[in-house]
């Protein structure tokens, strides 16, 4: 299988659009005083451990010529990148239609958005290795067939 499913411009968009819902999210929560910097300490501590260690694996399987291991790495990052824009988004859907105060709704929508990109990074790269196993074996002839001479009957 050749090609990535998370290229450079698709892990840049994804980091820019993460950035920018981090940075709505810190500005809802540090509103709340000491509970939302906690909140938001709880938050991004995970976060950036997760992001380190999921950059650093990306990196060195990269350097060390794991392809395949570089792009799952990197697909679980772009999914990470993308965890705050959900929470993000969900955020403010919980405070109107569910009547969640400015100080439950992001802490909603982070659960939200971090486990439901977890669950998606998961799937696809659940899709890619049945895809990639699917190429291989269209690739590979079938047992038996290509070992067949046509034999004349006399």
């Amino acid at each position: 299988m050749s090609g990535s499913w998370a290229p450079a411009p698709v892990l840049a968009l994804a980091h820019l659009a993460g950035a920018a819902a981090l940075a709505w999210t810190a500005r809802a929560l540090l509103d709340h005083g000491t509970q939302g910097r906690r909140l938001l300490l709880a938050y991004l501590l995970p976060y950036a451990v997760t992001y380190a260690v999921t950059a650093s694996r990306a990196g060195r399987a990269g350097r060390e010529g794991r392809l395949w291991a570089r792009e799952e790495w990197r697909l679980h990052w772009v999914a990470l990148c993308l965890a705050p824009v959900l929470s993000a988004g969900a955020a403010p859907l919980f405070e109107r239609s569910l009547g969640l105060d400015g100080l439950t709704a992001p802490a909603a929508g982070a659960a939200i958005g971090c486990g439901v990109t977890a669950f998606l990074a998961t799937l696809v790269v659940s899709v890619r290795v049945m895809y990639a196993r699917e190429v291989l074996k269209r690739a590979v002839p079938a047992p038996g067939s290509a070992t067949r001479l046509p034999t004349t009957v006399s």
